[in-house]
C-alpha cells in the first residue's frame, strides 16, 4: 500500500491556528501525488459524532484512543503533516507513528471507508462509530468551532505550498491574484453571518461547498472568480469532467486551490 495510506501522524502546528489549543494528529486516508486526503484525530470519545471511526487504544498498535473524523477528510497538501517525519526521528510517538503495520493500516482504511458509505440502521454500526451530538452540547460547541479551524488549517496550508512553487502554475491561470485576495479575506477574518452559528456540523459541512460562501472564510472576489473560470477552462481540455473535479471546482478557496495542483502536478 502507499507509504502514507492509513497511517495516523503529527500535523504541522506551524500551520494550525494559534487561538487553538487542540491537540490532534490527522488519519492519511488516502494520497494522489503531492495531494493526502486527511481527517483529524483526537483522543476524546466524548466528541465522537455519527460519522466518525472510533478506535480504542486496545484495537492499535498506537496504545491510545482515536476519533478519525472522517465526515471532515479533505485535501491537503504534504506539508500539513509535520516536516520531521522525513528524517530519522528520536522521538519515540513519531517512530511508533510510522511503525504501524500494514494489516492495522489497511483495516483502518477499510473501516473508515465503510463508515462514509454506510449509515442506514442496519449497516452502520458494523464498525464503531460515535453518535449524533446533541444540538446544545458542550461537545457539539466544541466541534463547531473545530470544524472552521480545520477548515483554516486547511486553506493556510494551501496557500503555503502555492506559494512556496509559483513556476509550478501558467501565468495565466491567476493563483497569484487569488492568492493575494483569499490572503487579504483571511487577515480579516470574514465570518458571514450564515456560518456563526450554524445548526449543526452539517451545515458547515454544506456551507463548505457553496459557491456563494467561500469555505466558511470568505466570500468569492473577483480574483478568485477568474480563478475559477481559468480552472474550469482547463479541466475541459484536459477532459475531466469527474465528480470530484466539479466539486472541487464549485466549492471553496481551498477547493480551488487544491483543483489547482492537482491539474498542475509538481515536477519531477
Amino acid at each position: 500500500m502507499n507509504d502514507k495510506n492509513g497511517l495516523v501522524l503529527p500535523i504541522n502546528y506551524n500551520l494550525w491556528p494559534a487561538k487553538s489549543q487542540t491537540i490532534l494528529m490527522a488519519f492519511v486516508q488516502a494520497s494522489e501525488g503531492d495531494i493526502l486526503t486527511l481527517c483529524p484525530v483526537v483522543n476524546d470519545f466524548k466528541v465522537a459524532e455519527f460519522f466518525d471511526l472510533i478506535v480504542p487504544a486496545a484495537n492499535t498498535s498506537l496504545a491510545c484512543d482515536l476519533v478519525i473524523m472522517g465526515k471532515l477528510r479533505a485535501g491537503f497538501p504534504a506539508t500539513a503533516l509535520y516536516s520531521g517525519l522525513d528524517a530519522a526521528s528520536n522521538d519515540e510517538s513519531i517512530r511508533l507513528c510510522l511503525a504501524m503495520p500494514d494489516s492495522e493500516r489497511q483495516r483502518l482504511v477499510a473501516d473508515l471507508d465503510y463508515l462514509q458509505k454506510n449509515t442506514s440502521t442496519v449497516t452502520a454500526f458494523k464498525v464503531l462509530r460515535g453518535t449524533f451530538l446533541p444540538k446544545y452540547s458542550d461537545a457539539a460547541r466544541w466541534r463547531r468551532k473545530f470544524v472552521r479551524r480545520w477548515q483554516e488549517f486547511r486553506l493556510v496550508s494551501l496557500i503555503a505550498a502555492v506559494k512556496a512553487q509559483p513556476d509550478r502554475f501558467p501565468q495565466y491561470l491567476g493563483v497569484k491574484a487569488a492568492i493575494e485576495a483569499i490572503e487579504q479575506n483571511l487577515k480579516k477574518n470574514l465570518k458571514p453571518e450564515a456560518v456563526v452559528e450554524p445548526a449543526n456540523e452539517e451545515s458547515v459541512i454544506k456551507i463548505s461547498a457553496s459557491a456563494k460562501r467561500r469555505g466558511g472564510i470568505s466570500i468569492e472576489r473577483s480574483e478568485t472568480l477568474e480563478l475559477r473560470r481559468n480552472l474550469a477552462k482547463q479541466l475541459k481540455d484536459q477532459k475531466q469532467t469527474d465528480a470530484e473535479s466539479e466539486k472541487l471546482l464549485n466549492g471553496s478557496d481551498a477547493d480551488l486551490l487544491e483543483l489547482a495542483m492537482r491539474l498542475f502536478p509538481a515536477r519531477r
